[in-house]
């Protein structure tokens, strides 16, 4: 037994927006004050990096915009302070040690927990802690 559904009476409109105006978008103003907003926002972490390579007396004596209105005055650079993080220094912490650990954990964590491996594995992934008995297995194994 076949039953017709009757044509509904009332009319659907479907409203299209403007181009640009969905969701996401942002009109000039908002756009160039987030920019900005960006820009200044970066600006320690531009001091940061520079001084990062300056000489301990160049960071003391003047400030790390110095360094960009004399970028080629050698004297002011350095890897010096980024060779004794990476290798022991004088508290003995070995940084260069950590970040080995900490690859050493998360490629396999991140690895055995992707979706297309723990599917060709036939396990699932338990979704309260969206991680896969694999990645737990080897979390086990790191604690021993």
């Amino acid at each position: 037994m076949t039953t017709a559904v009757p044509p509904s009476t009332d009319a659907q409109v479907i409203r299209q927006s403007k181009a640009g105006s969905g969701p996401g978008s942002a009109t000039w103003p908002v756009r160039i004050f987030v920019t900005f907003l960006c820009l200044i926002w970066l600006i320690p972490v531009l001091g940061l990096l520079i001084s990062s390579f300056r000489t301990r007396d160049a960071q003391f004596n003047s400030g790390w915009w110095t360094a960009i209105a004399n970028p080629l005055e050698f004297t002011q650079w350095t890897v010096n302070n980024y060779a004794q993080v990476l290798t022991t220094n004088d508290s003995g912490i070995n940084m260069g040690q950590a970040f080995i650990n900490s690859f050493i954990v998360t490629v396999p964590a991140t690895v055995t927990s992707s979706p297309p491996l723990t599917l060709s594995l036939g396990r699932r992934m338990d979704p309260s802690t969206n991680t896969s008995p694999a990645s737990i297995h080897v979390f086990r194994r790191l604690r021993e």
